[in-house]
């Protein structure tokens, strides 16, 4: 009566540790972006099962110290039948290993040619999978880790979660102390929270980092009208619009400083530019240029421009009022009676 364990179990075995250890390893790998000290246990855990693996594997069934000489066709002839050998493992690659398995077990050592070639597959296996995973994962490439964060807290921010976009960026900057962009989307998510004196003080720090970055001169001037900082804005701005004659957000926000001190005059000069050579176009803009026309007494513009600004939203009663008034007679009519429904509702 045998009271050893049953070998084709054993071997099962074997094959569990090696597969969930392997599984393990390449999650290392997917892994590894996302935080290092995962990386860090899924290698050891994967190390431990390979391990196992390898502790687990049935001994061969041959006498101890037996001799091999033209194996090679009976080894072929039993590999297909061989239960110590799983479906998933290369056949002839694990007889070899059996044999060197039993050999050392016996007090032998295989020959010179034998030991070179397991020596030259094992080598040819780390090359190939382990030494560029584990040294792609712990070269400490600082750059490459912020730049991972920082297109994640993009995202994040381009989809309105401002607390995640705000532990992303961070996360950048801790790779990275120097990563201007990041610095920059920090300040963004102060100001999509209206934290405006603090985000000010994040686009300070991208100044230093880079004095011509005209985003981060912008952002900050954008906070200066936030806080009715309306001079000090202006100041920011007017440099910014000079070397940047394409920059038409820009235009618009130096119109609404100037509009927001009453500059009636220069605010219309920048709309017009925005609207005219950056093709600007917005519900607000085409509102705020309608009224500063009509207050010009350039009673057909206005009209054209309150007309376009019903093409962004048709419920503003004031617009119909003020066209009713412009138009008159029985054309008017339609805004005019537009207006007092809207009114009612």
């Amino acid at each position: 009566m045998s009271t050893g364990s049953d070998p084709s179990k054993v071997s099962r075995k074997s094959n569990v540790y090696f597969a969930i250890g392997g599984a393990l390893f390449l999650l290392m790998g997917l892994l590894s972006s996302v935080d290092e000290s995962i990386a860090y246990i899924l290698l050891g855990s994967s190390c431990y099962l390979f391990f196992l693996g390898f502790y687990t594997l049935p001994r061969s069934p041959r006498r101890a110290g037996a001799s091999y000489p033209n194996d090679r066709g009976r080894s072929q002839r039993q590999s297909s039948q061989d239960p110590y050998i799983g479906s998933a493992f290369n056949a002839t690659l694990w007889s070899q290993l059996f044999k060197l398995k039993d050999l050392f077990a016996a007090g032998k050592t295989p020959q010179a040619s034998n030991r070179r070639a397991v020596k030259l597959f094992l080598l040819i296996f780390f090359g190939i999978f382990a030494i560029p995973i584990i040294g792609s994962i712990f070269s400490s490439d600082d750059a490459s880790y912020a730049s991972s964060y920082y297109q994640i807290a993009e995202t994040q921010y381009a989809a309105g979660q401002f607390d995640s976009a705000y532990f992303y960026y961070k996360q950048a900057l801790k790779e990275d102390p120097d990563y201007e962009e990041a610095w920059l989307g920090y300040g963004k998510v102060f100001s999509a929270k209206e934290l405006c004196d603090s985000a000010i003080i994040i686009y300070d720090k991208v100044l230093e980092l880079n004095r011509d970055n005209k985003y981060a001169t912008y952002y900050k001037a954008y906070c200066y009208y936030h806080n009715k900082r309306y001079a000090e804005g202006v100041d920011l701005v007017v440099p910014l619009v000079e070397n940047n004659d394409d920059y038409y957000e820009a235009m618009l926000l130096l119109g609404d400083f100037y509009y927001a001190q009453a500059k009636n005059d220069d605010a219309l000069k920048w709309y017009d530019k925005a609207y005219n050579d950056g093709g600007m176009r917005s519900l607000n803009l085409c509102y705020i240029m309608g009224y500063l026309y009509q207050d010009k007494k350039d009673f057909n513009k206005a009209i054209s421009l309150y007309q376009e600004a019903l093409t962004y939203d048709t419920t503003q009663v004031d617009i119909y009022q003020r066209l009713g008034e412009l138009i008159p007679d029985s054309k008017g009519d339609s805004y005019r009676v537009k207006a007092a429904q809207l009114k009612t509702q």
